[in-house]
């Protein structure tokens, strides 16, 4: 793709220079191009490499976690996931990467494992409390906790936390969480069903599939589409069934 011979363009300008930041930096685009377009291989050969680089990124860490997730490698992914938790420890203040991914990363785990249980919420629900009320924190890592918190109220049950991250979402409806995480229509569509407000749900869940589609983002697609599946079998609506097989 276009995309990836900008990143081998640049990772060979960032090589003759010697930045190893800017060299993280494209090393974790390339890995996000295969996490969205389903190339893991790839991905991981990107992610390792930046992670030779800069060990503790937590951008690195995180989306090397969910990568994992996402396969079922479970064991391996709660190695990267433990590495990431102790790079807070690296932050200067709450406005940071490493409070906000762990809140991200944390929300979207617990949903691709569908065990919320493997994870403990109280830190990462802490940091993403942290992120949003610092005078200090910029749009981009206030989004990344903002996603965090909402999946992660979505996983509880949460519906006054999942109301207040529905309306801070609902105007973000067509894009892509920071980092290619996943779709905010989504998430939406997830909100929606943690407010039992089915229709509203299948609507979001509709919008995330046809954005999907058009980006060439087959692993988000299919995640937005089991879940909108069984929001399908569960309704019971004339044609629901048929739309869950097609």
């Amino acid at each position: 793709s276009s995309a990836r011979r900008h990143i081998e363009i640049g990772l060979a300008h960032a090589e003759r220079l010697g930045d190893r930041l800017v060299l993280a930096n494209l090393l974790w685009g390339g890995e996000t191009i295969g996490r969205l377009t389903g190339d893991y291989r790839a991905a991981r050969a990107y992610n390792e490499r930046g992670i030779a680089i800069l060990p503790r990124d937590p951008r690195l860490l995180g989306t090397r976690a969910l990568l994992e997730y996402e396969v079922g490698d479970f064991d391996l992914g709660d190695v990267h996931y433990r590495q990431l938790l102790n790079t807070r420890v690296d932050a200067k203040s709450a406005a940071s990467f490493e409070y906000a991914f762990v809140a991200s990363v944390t929300g979207f785990a617990a949903h691709y494992t569908g065990q919320p249980g493997r994870f403990d919420f109280s830190e990462p629900k802490r940091a993403a409390k942290e992120v949003i009320e610092s005078p200090r924190v910029t749009p981009l890592v206030a989004i990344r906790a903002q996603t965090g918190k909402g999946l992660m109220a979505v996983e509880e049950g949460d519906r006054t936390a999942a109301a207040e991250s529905y309306e801070f979402h609902i105007t973000k409806r067509g894009t892509m969480t920071p980092g290619g995480m996943g779709s905010i229509d989504h998430l939406l569509g997830l909100l929606a069903l943690t407010l039992d407000r089915p229709e509203t749900a299948a609507t979001h869940f509709e919008e995330a599939l046809t954005f999907c589609t058009g980006a060439g983002y087959r692993p988000e697609y299919a995640h937005a589409a089991c879940d909108y599946v069984e929001l399908l079998l569960d309704r019971k609506s004339p044609g629901d069934n048929e739309k869950a097989v097609n």
